[in-house]
């Protein structure tokens, strides 16, 4: 008598040879910080999937939604509102984003809690019938990552001195009124200066 493997452990070695079903995925592009708290990003789509785009759906969590401008969501007249954390983007003149990895749109924000990281997340990309594209999201970003951590350091200032005093064909001479000269200091700098009389 043969010995069987049940069938749950046949759907298990399906489950785990079968790559993901995602066929678009929406994050984040360049973000740069704009102000002490104000943050511009991209917001990229990268359609792998034969289906154009007539809506999209997502959120932004932890910050305030200013505007959002440029990228395909303009260029294709989509509408775009938003109530935080969700943004809706639709089509109501029959223009849809064909299959592409572009920048879907620009957005400006407010961070609101600098501690906590700011994703993207509960995507909805539907295709011109309505039937749901299926889309994961890309990393989030931390404020701290975007912000210069350098510290002022104190300077140790000691006094400059002056070696010599050249003209502008490197011979040491005395300074005359109306006339360049190079004034070559201790510390390697060197100034040009003219005396006006």
């Amino acid at each position: 008598m043969k010995k069987q493997l049940p069938i749950f452990f046949c759907l298990i070695a399906l489950i785990i040879k079968t790559p993901s079903l995602a066929q678009s995925e929406i994050y984040f592009g360049s973000i740069n910080l704009i102000s002490p708290d104000t943050v511009e990003a991209e917001i990229k789509y990268n359609n792998i999937s034969n289906n154009s785009v007539a809506g999209v759906q997502f959120d932004i969590q932890n910050v305030e939604l200013y505007s959002f401008y440029d990228g395909d969501l303009e260029t294709y007249g989509f509408t775009i509102s938003h109530n935080a954390p969700t943004v809706i983007a639709y089509t109501l003149m029959g223009y849809y984003i064909p299959p592409s990895n572009s920048t879907i749109t620009k957005v400006k924000m407010k961070v609101i809690d600098q501690n906590i990281n700011v994703c993207i997340d509960n995507a909805i990309v539907s295709d011109p019938t309505a039937t749901a594209i299926p889309t994961i999201v890309g990393d989030c970003f931390s404020y701290d990552s975007l912000t210069n951590n350098a510290s002022l350091e104190e300077i140790n200032y000691t006094e400059k001195k002056l070696v010599k005093v050249v003209d502008l064909l490197g011979r040491e001479k005395k300074p005359k009124p109306n006339i360049p000269f190079l004034y070559i200091y201790n510390d390697g700098s060197v100034e040009r200066k003219i005396i006006l009389k």
